[in-house]
């Protein structure tokens, strides 16, 4: 799709279209993902090729291993060596219809994940629609205009920020809104942030003009003291950043617009540059030109715009921040023969794709487009030949234990393990149809005085599907052991546990145990730290239980 793209005079010499969202260059990524770089990979691979038919996915789970001969393995070391200075990823297609390739667009605090699909073929987003990945379910955003739709942002309750001919949308699921409305301009959003905040561009009679949306409202920034202005990142606060051109003809400048001051950032030698995405303390990520010519990612901090290098190519581009200062983007590698997704973190720019254990089946990632402060990317990645390309969100590998959230789509059921052997055959597809929905939290390794152990059971009487609970209350492990519909499978892990009124320790943060009331002829149980995942479910039909008005079950160590 053409998402507002806005052409600049780059040194005075050439013209480029750059995105609003992050200077896309999915189009000239794609295209030079090296053909011989990676394993040959069939199409249909991208499409995870699973078992015609699964009659009793938890229940695969529960045969697939004596589940007492790996509890004691749970909380051996996950990793026996020295920690590294960059993270492991356990990589999550998110899978698209066939002949049809998804691009990303925006990741939340939860992990869910906005982008677009685009037919095969169509590298510049022609006939893309935007989508909205949460809780492991992939959802095609209807919206009320035609054409082409792309989304550039996911806000943590879920609302997403939409790109359209129309100018952008935002919507939440129940409710569509058109803030272009407000002020007759066509207006273009390039980012949003956790708590929904938008900045783009307005298309006006005197030229482009950045904005940004709070509170429900539009407001005009004006040209920020230059001739125009183009908004693209934003933080909870409001501040936002982007690009200004001081005089006709001149080099495009990033700036940082805060407590109605606008900032300059500076430059790598040469006068060009961009800012793309800022965090919450105001650090910003973006592009800037270096002396040579070319140009690179950089991080802007403590008031010194940092130079972050590449890959051993001549460019890299920076286009998304989270609260610890870590960068992703994209950059060239050596001979500048394909271009990478990166990560900048504690001083060091990493290939993402050596980072991930598991997961990209054959796909190259070209391009990472967000990073929450978890520490989960999305990314886009091809196949070998460039003709398939999928969404990946990447999933933190810690070596602390944690339990980690998977969904199964043709059952809609949620399941939760922190036992690494089960996790392995999850991830690997060993035990197919499941898929991590990017939520986790974290778990005790030992049973002390401050905690208790979780009973872990299973059932087959909800046939054909199947279903596991969890408990943490001794009293009702008990209860539910004495009911022969339900095989207790044994102690999984430790939690802290609430009192009467749902309240957790200090050190600690609440898991929300959520019922769904039994939709699809089986109960299930969802358990999370989010706030917003538990809103969503309840609007959804599930029924909160727990400790107190806000239903908690468990309280995880923060």
């Amino acid at each position: 799709m053409k998402r507002g793209n806005i052409a600049a005079t780059m040194e005075g010499k050439v013209m480029i279209s750059i995105s609003l969202a992050c200077l896309n260059v999915e189009a000239a990524a794609m295209a030079m993902v090296p053909l011989g770089s990676a394993p040959a990979t069939m199409r249909l691979a991208a499409r995870r090729l699973r078992a015609p038919r699964e009659t009793d996915a938890e229940y695969t789970i529960s045969t697939s291993l004596s589940l007492a001969a790996v509890v004691t393995a749970l909380f051996v070391a996950v990793a026996a060596g020295p920690a590294s200075a960059a993270p492991r990823y356990v990589a999550v297609m998110i899978d698209a219809p066939p002949h049809v390739n998804g691009f990303a667009g925006g990741i939340n605090a939860a992990g869910d994940v906005a982008g677009a699909l685009v037919p095969e073929y169509s590298w510049f987003r022609e006939g893309g629609r935007a989508f909205r990945y949460v809780g492991g379910i992939l959802q095609e955003l209807q919206l009320p205009t035609t054409g082409d739709t792309d989304a550039v942002g996911i806000s943590d309750d879920g609302q997403v920020a939409v790109n359209t001919s129309e100018g952008f949308f935002l919507y939440s699921g129940t409710s569509t809104v058109h803030p272009t409305s407000q002020n007759g301009s066509v207006s273009t959003a390039g980012g949003m942030s956790g708590n929904g905040n938008v900045a783009g561009v307005a298309w006006t009679p005197g030229g482009r003009r950045a904005f940004r949306y709070t509170n429900s409202h539009m407001e005009d920034l004006g040209t920020l003291g230059g001739i125009e202005s183009l908004g693209v990142g934003i933080n909870r606060a409001g501040d936002v950043t982007g690009w200004l051109t001081l005089s006709k003809g001149g080099s495009p400048r990033a700036f940082i617009y805060t407590g109605g001051v606008v900032r300059m950032l500076g430059d790598l030698g040469r006068p060009t540059s961009f800012g793309t995405a800022i965090n919450d303390v105001g650090q910003v990520a973006g592009t800037a030109y270096v002396v040579g010519g070319s140009m690179h990612a950089f991080l802007y901090t403590n008031g010194v715009m940092r130079d972050l290098g590449t890959l051993g190519g001549r460019e890299s581009q920076g286009s998304s921040i989270n609260a610890k200062g870590d960068v992703t983007g994209w950059s060239a590698i050596a001979e500048d023969s394909s271009y990478r997704a990166f990560l900048y973190t504690n001083g060091e720019m990493h290939d993402l794709n050596a980072l991930v254990i598991s997961g990209l089946d054959g796909f190259t990632l070209f391009g990472a487009r967000g990073i929450n402060d978890q520490g989960q990317v999305v990314a886009s990645g091809c196949d070998a030949r460039a003709e398939t390309c999928r969404v990946f969100r990447l999933d933190v590998v810690t070596d602390s234990p944690r339990a980690i959230e998977y969904h199964h789509a043709t059952f809609d059921h949620y399941f939760l393990t922190a036992l690494p052997d089960e996790i392995a055959k999850l991830d690997s597809g060993i035990l197919s149809g499941w898929v991590r929905t990017g939520q986790s939290f974290g778990v005790y390794s030992e049973t002390s005085k401050a905690t208790s152990p979780v009973c872990r059971f299973f059932s087959t009487a909800f046939g054909p599907k199947s279903s596991h609970f969890y408990t943490a209350d001794a009293g009702e492990c008990a209860k539910v052991q004495s009911n022969r519909d339900w095989q207790f499978e044994g102690l999984v892990f430790n939690v802290e546990t609430p009192d009467l009124n749902g309240a957790c320790p200090p050190s600690a943060q609440p898991v929300y145990r959520l019922y769904n009331n039994g939709l699809g002829a089986a109960p299930n149980h969802r358990f999370t730290t989010s706030a917003a995942t538990r809103t969503q479910m309840i609007a959804a039909g599930w029924i909160s239980e727990g400790a107190g008005l806000s239903g908690v079950a468990m309280c995880s160590p923060v």
